[in-house]
């Protein structure tokens, strides 16, 4: 996963090199919202932190479960793997492979928090500082949740800004299809990426930073920042390096931005345009955009994915720095 970090060990060396996140899974936290308000429909809080703790629990566990089959792999079984995980060259190929990935990490990932926030107080964290502070506190607890199964199980558990190339479509249909069409929660194809904003959410790039920054310091396996630029910024580099250290210095520990390239297969001509080329007409387009944080082709990208680059919108603007 392009946004995966292995920080710290509790066993050993904590260079991230010959290390891996090992396994890791997604807490669908509209969902968990939703099965609360239906339990309480006037103070749904209550009941939504019972759920989350239960759930929390649940996702430990499975996690677990995953390292104890890991675990009892022998060295021949993946001698590719085992030559450059760290301990693993002195291992013998009869060998059990728990003395090299006890070294790797379990990840307790995340997805929409921005709707959870919206079923709990009627506004996502963008719009209100108490949906913000309500926000941070949910994923402030599951970073302590993962924090003492480290202490209680000592293995490299953590916390994942998930980043949901799939399940942001496939847990939106699972969610849509338990609870129904519920505005501004289900009313579309996908569920909004780990803590991000809304990506239909109008608001300029420092709002969009400072609002999403102290969310990267309880996400210590990870976690992604775009900004979408609306245009090439290859023309101002000043604001760019100036957008790029204000990230930095925000506490954003993946941040970068996002534009769609466009590119005319007969002509050749490329830049950012809707419908046909601008040159010669023809409506024979690759649209290339960063989709699931890596470029890729519109085509390529599942409904919900191609619905959410539908409702993007640029956080061009506001002043930085």
């Amino acid at each position: 996963m392009c946004r995966t970090a292995v920080r710290g060990n509790v066993n050993g060396d904590e260079n991230p090199d010959a290390r891996g996140n090992l396994a890791f899974n997604t807490i669908n936290l509209p969902y968990l919202a939703l099965e609360a308000k239906e339990k309480n429909p006037s103070d749904p809080l209550p009941e939504f932190w019972d759920i989350l703790y239960e759930t929390m629990d649940d996702a430990v566990g499975e996690l677990l479960e995953r390292y104890d089959v890991i675990k009892n792999l022998k060295k021949r079984d993946i001698p590719f793997v085992a030559d450059w995980y760290q301990d693993g060259a002195e291992l013998d190929e009869d060998d059990t492979i728990e003395p090299m990935v006890k070294n790797g990490s379990l990840s307790m990932g995340f997805i929409g928090l921005a709707e959870c926030l919206i079923v709990l107080t009627g506004k996502h964290h963008g719009e209100s500082g108490k949906s913000q502070e309500l926000g941070l506190e949910i994923i402030k607890l599951m970073r302590k949740r993962v924090d003492k199964a480290k202490k209680d199980t000592h293995l490299n558990v953590s916390l994942f800004a998930s980043p949901c190339e799939s399940a942001c479509y496939t847990l939106m249909k699972k969610t849509k299809k338990t609870f129904g069409t519920i505005p501004n929660v289900t009313d579309k194809e996908y569920l909004t990426n780990s803590f991000h904003l809304p990506v239909s959410f109008k608001c300029d790039m420092k709002k969009k930073i400072d609002t999403e920054a102290p969310y990267h310091l309880y996400c210590n396996a990870g976690a992604i920042f775009y900004i979408e630029a609306g245009d090439t910024p290859k023309f101002n580099p000043e604001g760019v390096l100036k957008l790029i250290q204000y990230m930095d210095k925000s506490g954003i520990v993946y941040g970068g931005l996002n534009w769609v390239q466009c590119f005319c297969k007969d002509c050749g001509y490329q830049g950012s345009f809707d419908g046909a080329c601008p040159k010669c007409g023809s409506e024979n387009i690759k649209v290339t955009e960063i989709i699931t944080g890596y470029l890729t082709e519109y085509e390529r990208a599942n409904d919900g994915k191609k619905a959410e680059m539908a409702d993007r919108v640029s956080h061009a603007g506001g002043a930085i720095g």
